[in-house]
């Protein structure tokens, strides 16, 4: 164990389990408050068009993706506000467009084609410095835009129809919370594939709303939360070389949530 964790590669998948914990801990909790995990999903299976895209056209598959998700982000928020239709419908067409968008244009270009399975399940192991800088860098970006509009936030977050009628503008909000949760998932697609993404946008925050329902106490536990899964997932990955990284984490987290969900059920009576 001593000399696995000695490997850069090692140390750089801690560093980037740290780091992912931290954004799918704090966003996680606005996508579990306003129940938008379905449209988590839309968004993260939409940027994979814009990733084939991107690969056909010789660019870099990142800004892509991140053109596609930021797109439908803004597209689905001033939907989701509007209520123009009823959103699973157009989540499930932008969700198996995106997708369909992608395979085709990546069948389509000549030489390498790269295995879908690396965009679901990510390569943790195999991340360069500049993810890690590019996690830092939208770590602090969020806590920016958190912080700046914590209280627009908490009220928009809880009661959506009383954050419009004090004047707050509700739509820019709603777009602005897509589009954070856009780039949370284009950059962690990469690090940890879209499956585990949205399994740390959920479970982590619900965990943590059976304990708390203050939204510093949810936010701050659903970090620690996410981080523990990834990291533990990740030495238990190093340490039983059979068992891959995504479904060690995937699985304790999901026991997890049912223990607790559990022994509150048996306390409460």
């Amino acid at each position: 164990m001593t000399e696995l964790l000695s490997l850069k590669l090692v140390q750089y998948a801690l560093i980037a389990g740290v780091l992912a914990g931290l954004l799918c801990g704090l966003m996680g909790v606005f996508v579990v408050i306003k129940r938008i995990v379905f449209i988590s999903g839309g968004i993260s299976h939409t940027s994979y068009g814009g990733l084939g895209i991107a690969h056909y056209l010789g660019l870099p598959p990142f800004l892509g993706a991140l053109a596609f998700a930021t797109l439908s982000a803004a597209i689905l928020g001033n939907i989701s506000h509007n209520k123009i239709h009823r959103n699973d419908t157009l989540i499930g067409i932008f969700w198996a467009a995106g997708m369909a968008i992608g395979i085709l244009f990546i069948k389509l270009t000549p030489g390498y084609t790269p295995p879908l399975s690396s965009y679901l399940f990510g390569s943790i192991l195999f991340i360069a410095i500049s993810d890690i800088y590019i996690m830092m860098g939208l770590i602090v970006l969020l806590s920016v835009v958190f912080t700046l509009f914590y209280k627009e936030w908490i009220a928009f977050s809880f009661d959506q129809e009383f954050t419009s009628l004090k004047g707050i503008p509700v739509r820019g909000l709603n777009i602005l919370l897509y589009t954070c949760i856009a780039f949370t998932i284009v950059v962690l697609i990469k690090i940890i594939g879209v499956v585990l993404v949205i399994a740390l946008l959920t479970i982590p925050p619900s965990i943590a709303l059976i304990f708390t329902n203050s939204l510093k106490k949810v936010i701050l536990l659903s970090m620690i939360l996410s981080v523990y899964f990834i990291t533990s997932g990740l030495i238990v990955s190093a340490y039983f070389s059979n068992i891959p990284s995504g479904p060690a984490i995937i699985l304790q987290a999901g026991l997890i949530l049912l223990i607790t969900q559990g022994l509150k059920k048996i306390f409460s009576r």
